[in-house]
């Protein structure tokens, strides 16, 4: 056990001191508050309750009054009051919106008998003045039409009724805008974790080999408790970044320049109340869990290869079964109970994410969850022992060009 850790410890410290560790660290504490600063600025933008505008009707033949526009609009958006302005000249319009004296100009005139819209803003749209104005003028069309087509009052009230529309969820999915970002996000992180973490294991197992420095440490310790060590060192440097996101968040919100209750993404507010300690204590096991599967596949390729450059070639299987864990992980999403999740969720590459996504959307039973696991806990300690025989006859064993028959017969050696 004290191999172990004086191995440990080592490679631990050898990786917080390195230059990329370093630079890697301040890299994510500078996005972390770039964000923060950029919701913090959207959400004092977004605070203005004010939107001022004017239209101006050119057409001889249609009336559509601009204050049933304002109506439209406030009966769908309460979040902001609509300023109907009246004083200002259409040749002053473009003007007065580049000096922020207006925020739109609606503009309605007619081609062969059609009324048009044009809209003017000074950067991005309103699109719920665009849309309100839109439902005015056909409406007022339609009723235009209707009076020279000699159409019944009563027959045309009827045509415009709304539908009447129910919406019934058939099953339990939580199909929210928070519960797909929390899966993109879930599969983000593993996705990165699992191929930054994993390759840094093996680049590092193949640069000792290449530099003979492991010749020196295998006459001191076991092969075994290298392989060990180095994959607990490098989960503890994924942990230690995992701790300065979780620090750097503490800061902001003890300061004032992170809000949980106003984050949004992608104009998606953020709900933290979905975070339950089941869904916390799920998110570790399967990220420690798929972590330690791909750690173990990385560190035997790592065993069988003598050179740097050939790491690609022989590592890229295991990172097309991260990408295409990645990729379930998109698709679960929008469809967390099809048929591809659910059985991605019991195959062991993809189920950290998969199972997790289902966990997330509400839709994992609890024996479901524990089968998954158990699955994957299995299949690590397989993949572990046939690591283990790689890793024992491949840190001494070099070769010129790898293969697939270098790697069995680095598993069939005594």
């Amino acid at each position: 056990m004290k191999r172990l850790f004086d191995v440990y410890w080592f490679h631990f410290l050898q990786a917080v001191k390195s230059k990329g560790f370093i630079f890697s660290s301040l890299v994510i504490v500078a996005l972390l508050v770039g964000f923060a600063v950029f919701n913090l600025f959207t959400s004092e933008m977004s605070k203005s309750t004010e939107l001022k505008f004017t239209v101006y009707n050119t057409t001889e033949n249609y009336q559509f009054p601009a204050t049933e526009i304002r109506d439209t609009l406030q009966s769908t958006d309460e979040t902001l009051n609509y300023v109907l302005v009246t004083d200002i000249p259409q040749d002053q319009a473009e003007a007065a919106i580049a000096d922020r004296k207006l925020d739109a100009a609606v503009v309605i005139t007619e081609s062969a008998g059609q009324p048009q819209l044009t809209f003017f803003f000074k950067n991005n749209p309103y699109r719920s003045l665009v849309f309100a104005s839109e439902a005015v003028v056909k409406n007022q069309r339609v009723l235009e039409l209707a009076q020279t087509s000699g159409v019944d009052p009563q027959v045309l009230s009827q045509l415009q009724q709304p539908v009447a529309t129910t919406i019934n969820q058939v099953d339990e999915v939580v199909n929210s805008d928070t519960t797909a970002l929390l899966i993109y996000a879930f599969a983000f992180l593993f996705y990165i974790f699992a191929l930054t973490f994993g390759n840094l294991i093996a680049s590092n197992i193949v640069s000792e080999k290449s530099s003979r420095v492991m010749e020196v440490m295998i006459s001191k310790v076991k092969p075994l408790t290298l392989m060990y060590g180095k994959i607990l060192a490098v989960l503890s440097l994924g942990l230690v970044q995992l701790a300065i996101i979780g620090g750097t968040i503490g800061i902001m919100v003890a300061t004032g320049l992170f809000d949980f209750g106003s984050v949004s993404l992608f104009d998606v507010p953020i709900d933290f109340s979905l975070l339950t300690p089941t869904i916390i204590g799920t998110f570790i096991v399967f990220l420690l869990l798929g972590f330690a599967l791909y750690a173990i596949l990385f560190a035997a390729i790592g065993a069988s290869v003598s050179k740097m450059e050939q790491l690609g070639n022989a590592s890229f299987p295991v990172v097309l079964l991260a990408i295409a864990a990645f990729f379930i992980g998109m698709s679960a999403m929008n469809a967390p109970t099809s048929a591809l999740v659910t059985v991605s969720a019991y195959i062991p590459f993809f189920s950290p994410i998969a199972e997790y996504a289902r966990i997330l959307a509400g839709v994992a039973q609890p024996l479901e969850i524990v089968l998954s696991i158990s699955i994957l806990i299995g299949t690590i300690l397989i993949i572990n022992r046939i690591a283990a025989r790689v890793y024992t006859n491949g840190v001494m064993s070099y070769h010129e060009k790898w293969s697939w028959k270098t790697f069995l017969s680095l598993l069939r050696k005594d």
